[in-house]
């Protein structure tokens, strides 16, 4: 029986999100359920070996008014990603637009901006932080920076635009998005290649009718 287009897209779909599927029922929702129960419970050993002892809310309570530096934390991890999300989704989008055009160059262009991505497994990321930590203890500091802080700090953009009488607020979401212009960079890759697909998916035919329209 021949299946129908709208079918056979469907089961296409199904099939290239499979592994996906298929690697978090194995490897991740066992261990996401199981945080979950145990953050309602109190492990308790035993000789036979644990057993859970309800608890309720109370960790999640104790996280928010007892221990000070959770309610930090969580406002600082909340506020970068407010901060580094858009950022992010329009830096790929500018990207993949660029990299959407016909230039000589254009598949390495491609694969250095999806370097990132190989470049943040795990390993290369610990041997990329001991290089860090190495460095900073032969140069007898530990102080947290990157080149585009420093560049910034060069050049004063912060009072350049405050000169031009930009926000407060403006001037201090810009001069964060440079100084973090490494990690925006790092964290583009997939997105930049999802926009790539999605730009790339769009019929010719609408490119040449918007411009006979105007």
């Amino acid at each position: 029986m021949k299946l129908k287009y709208r079918t056979r897209r469907a089961l296409a779909g199904y099939a290239f999100i499979s592994p996906f599927i298929v690697g978090f029922l194995c490897l991740f929702a066992y261990a996401v359920v199981m945080a979950i129960v145990y953050s309602f419970n109190k492990i308790v050993i035993t000789p036979t070996g644990y057993e859970l002892q309800g608890v309720g809310w109370k960790y999640y309570l104790d996280a928010l008014t007892v221990h000070t530096w959770y309610n930090r934390t969580l406002v600082t991890s909340v506020t970068n990603m407010l901060t580094n999300v858009p950022m992010i989704l329009i830096f790929s989008f500018f990207i993949s637009f660029l990299l959407n055009q016909k230039f000589k160059g254009r598949t390495a262009a491609r694969a250095i901006f999806f370097l990132p991505v190989i470049l943040s497994a795990g390993v290369i990321v610990k041997i990329d932080n001991m290089d860090l930590v190495n460095s900073a203890v032969l140069h007898g500091t530990a102080q947290e920076g990157t080149m585009a802080s420093q560049v910034s700090g060069m050049f004063d953009i912060s009072g350049a635009l405050m000169g031009f009488g930009f926000p407060t607020q403006v001037v201090t979401f810009i001069q964060t998005t440079i100084s973090n212009i490494y990690g925006i960079i790092t964290d583009s890759g997939v997105q930049i290649l999802v926009f790539l697909a999605a730009l790339q998916s769009i019929p010719s035919s609408l490119y040449e009718a918007s411009s006979i329209e105007g």
